[in-house]
């Protein structure tokens, strides 16, 4: 696993211990109700096991998800950052929240920066993208801040509470990412690589 440090965050491996920070992020009202690819209700139970499948990914697609905590603390969830990687098209899909406690202080550009560059520098792929629900509009200026283009809108894609929403597409490719210079992380794999 990788370990990833930005001025004022750690991004690092989730662990069971985890769980409880983890189950109140993903269960905050607005988090809930505008994440997508999260399993619901997301209890105890589900977030363990939605951690291993994290940790193990897909057949066709290698996943990297992040606990995302302060620097100065490390131990204690602010966040959720993770990069799917589909290694046929060298491309990486994008998922990112932070606790509501923690918003307005540029935590989730912060972190969104640091992954992007994680996909870039080392795992070589050529394009990033991220999906959010058009009506979170929090989660569009994160992603304008952090320097990703907005692709356009999908009509129409997600049902939620009996009614249909659009989603915002949104991306970076590496050569605009690397010439613009956003990102000044450190990047660190720990002793034993990934097993994916």
């Amino acid at each position: 696993m990788y370990t990833i440090t930005t001025e004022r965050l750690l991004l690092r491996e989730i662990t069971d211990h985890d769980i409880d920070s983890l189950v109140k992020i993903l269960n905050e009202p607005k988090i809930r109700e505008s994440i997508l690819e999260v399993p619901r209700p997301f209890t105890d139970r589900v977030a363990s096991a939605w951690i291993d499948e994290q940790r193990k990914g897909g057949r066709m697609s290698q996943h990297y998800p992040f606990g995302v905590s302060l620097a100065s603390d490390g131990e204690h969830l602010i966040g959720y950052a993770a990069l799917t990687v589909e290694r046929q098209n060298e491309r990486a899909r994008l998922q990112f929240c932070i606790s509501e406690k923690y918003c307005h202080q540029r935590y989730a550009t912060e972190s969104v920066k640091a992954v992007i560059d994680f996909g870039f520098s080392m795992l070589g792929i050529h394009l990033v993208s991220v999906a959010h629900l058009s009506c979170n509009k929090a989660a569009g200026r994160v992603l304008e801040k952090a320097g990703l283009l907005q692709e356009g809108q999908l009509r129409d894609r997600v049902l939620r509470h009996d009614s249909f929403n659009d989603i915002t597409i949104w991306s970076t490719i590496q050569g605009e990412w690397q010439s613009k210079g956003v990102c000044t992380s450190e990047i660190s794999e720990d002793s034993v690589a990934p097993t994916y």
